[in-house]
């Protein structure tokens, strides 16, 4: 009797993926059209959530975007200005076994102040970095340098 039911335990864990392995097979990327911004530029971002897993996944998100952030090269983060949800509720991203989704976003070199206005950054090089939920983490893509220029 105990022979069918640890190989029936054995195949439900090589079944299913826990929620850690799953954000594993997670993976996000950031993309840009640009490197230089002057002022009144804009750069256009491509943010990529690609599901590596052999079984769908749903991701729950914390905001509506813009899904990214910048640190200058002093390690500070700066948060780039909030879209408005269009609903009280977030929106989840549904990604099929080996597929992704695509966002897109801009950025004109802004940032949220303390104060909770927006600002343009100061000249300088800055690391942009998309970061998105898993099913239960994080995750963090690789960044792309922007340099703002006076």
């Amino acid at each position: 009797m105990k022979k069918p039911a640890a190989a029936l335990l054995a195949l439900l864990a090589v079944a299913c993926l826990s929620a850690t392995e799953a954000d594993d097979l997670l993976v996000v990327s950031i993309a840009t059209d640009r490197t230089t911004l002057a002022t009144g530029d804009t750069a256009h971002l491509v943010i990529a959530l690609v599901n590596h897993a052999d079984q769908s996944v749903t991701a729950p998100q914390a905001s509506c975007g813009p899904y990214f952030f910048v640190r200058d090269s002093l390690g500070r983060a700066f948060a780039p200005p909030q879209s408005v949800c269009p609903t009280m509720t977030p929106p989840t991203f549904a990604i099929a076994a080996h597929d992704s989704v695509l966002l897109g976003a801009r950025w004109a070199g802004e940032a949220r102040t303390a104060t909770g206005g927006v600002d343009r950054l100061d000249p300088g090089s800055y690391s942009v970095y998309a970061v998105l939920l898993g099913t239960h983490r994080p995750v963090q893509s690789r960044s792309v340098a922007i340099k703002l220029l006076p």
